[in-house]
């Protein structure tokens, strides 16, 4: 449902590393990859599907005012990458932990896979050999289920220092715990 969308943002991040590594001699210009998660665009409405209804957004769902934000602080800010939305990135730790593992999950008893389709009929338009007509929303349909903010990206998304101290912090407290324990024997 989605192999061609994600082909091409792989394709943007092997593009992106490139052009960081070429420009990191004194270039006037830092390349940030944004990683949004499941955000509430229109691309759910306008995009060629095949399913036979309308498909939907992976949950949790976030409002495009989050990515807005994001992208306009690591302007301001550089990072080498900032991943909007915790599933996101919850996601991508656990494709590094066990791939075998992660496709299961999507594809397995939550299904998230299968839950990208709608009740809604598919009306067979979409803007993939021509762009849509007039103006259009930023804005897609599914605010009811969407957050307007995310905890994980503002505190820890944008500020990859506070990531690494909070792992750095976990790995101490777990190395004193088992030293704990292996003397108490």
């Amino acid at each position: 449902m989605q192999a061609a969308y994600c082909a091409s943002k792989s394709g943007i991040l092997g593009f992106s590393e490139a052009l960081r590594l070429e420009l990191r001699d004194g270039a006037p210009v830092q390349v940030v990859d944004v990683l949004p998660s499941s955000i509430n665009t229109p691309l759910f409405t306008h995009a060629r599907s095949r399913l036979g209804v309308l498909p939907r957004p992976i949950p949790p769902v976030y409002e495009p005012p989050v990515v807005a934000q994001a992208i306009v602080t690591a302007a301001r800010h550089p990072v080498r990458q900032v991943t909007v939305g915790g599933a996101g990135r919850m996601l991508e730790y656990l494709q590094r932990l066990s791939p075998a593992l992660t496709d299961r999950l999507l594809a397995g008893p939550g299904r998230a896979i299968g839950r990208q389709r709608t009740d809604l009929p598919d009306d067979g338009q979409d803007n993939l050999d021509t762009p849509a007509p007039g103006p259009r929303d930023t804005t897609g349909q599914f605010g009811r289920w969407s957050f307007g903010t995310s905890l994980y990206t503002t505190g820890f998304g944008l500020h990859p220092e506070r990531g690494r101290l909070g792992w750095g912090l976990a790995a101490a407290l777990l190395l004193a715990r088992l030293r704990r324990g292996g003397r108490r024997r």
